[in-house]
């Protein structure tokens, strides 16, 4: 038996254009498992893109992207449907299917990828739900639920296939400070749980320092630091990235003329 890979995400020197413009350059990170990789830019810098890739719905003009030690780039269809569901995806606004219960949201890709017999469906969303502290809730409509609670939901969505690997955008946008700190909680508790590894979006920067262990700094494509998130934070390396954290920190002392590109 392979023993399980130690490195959920490999991304190799990839570069992705669109016509004459050149959105990723020779791109290089890894997100190994049971840890947090934060993706830091302004926006434009290439940050969704990596998202798209890493799930295929585009393919990088160069370079090469492991998931959990499958080469994606390269896949059939069929193949890359096996792969795809070793992964999670905390879309920004949930994405929740306004017209199915809160239940109904997280069976459906078990019936759909699955071959699970309906106990064992009810069994799983009962089980992801009550960790995410909506056991009650699953007969609820996605309009009935809170900023909070539905942030939860599409969490509990992105965990029911029992990814190792999952991808996080902007996971507490919206919410409260209360509420954003439940959150992250959330996140390190699952964590800790099932040894998740965790590539996240965020422009909160107190989300990014309590939540990542690394972080990558992107302008124009390109990867321009890489560190702690304790480092990045406390000493950053760039002028970019210090332009970065005070426009973040600090409106009054950003300087536009590093951050204009």
């Amino acid at each position: 038996m392979n023993a399980e890979p130690k490195t959920a995400v490999v991304f190799e020197h990839v570069s992705k254009a669109f016509g004459s413009k050149q959105v990723l350059r020779d791109v290089s990170f890894e997100v190994p498992v049971g840890e947090t990789l934060c993706i830091l830019g302004r926006s434009g810098t290439g940050k969704s893109v990596t998202l798209k890739l890493l799930i295929s719905l585009l393919k990088p003009d160069r370079g090469k992207i492991w998931i959990e030690g499958d080469e994606i780039t390269c896949l059939k269809e069929v193949d890359l449907s096996r792969v795809r569901r070793k992964m999670g995806f905390l879309f920004q606004d949930a994405a929740l299917f306004d017209s199915f219960t809160l239940y109904d949201n997280l069976a459906l890709p078990l019936r759909r990828l699955t071959d699970k017999t309906q106990d064992e469906i009810d069994s799983i969303v009962d089980k992801v739900l009550g960790q995410v502290g909506l056991a009650g809730d699953k007969a609820k409509m996605p309009a009935n639920l809170s900023g909070g609670m539905r942030k939860r939901a599409g969490l509990a969505r992105a965990l029911v296939l029992e990814p190792k690997f999952v991808m996080l955008d902007e996971p507490t946008s919206a919410l409260d400070m209360s509420v954003q700190a439940q959150m992250v909680d959330l996140l390190r508790e699952l964590q800790r749980k099932h040894n998740l590894a965790y590539l996240f979006i965020s422009h909160d920067l107190k989300v990014v320092r309590a939540l990542s262990s690394r972080v990558i700094v992107m302008r124009s494509g390109k990867v321009v630091e890489e560190g702690s998130a304790e480092d990045i934070f406390k000493n950053p390396k760039t002028a970019y990235t210090k332009a970065l954290l005070a426009a973040a920190f600090d409106l009054s002392v950003v300087n536009r003329s590093v951050l204009a590109s």
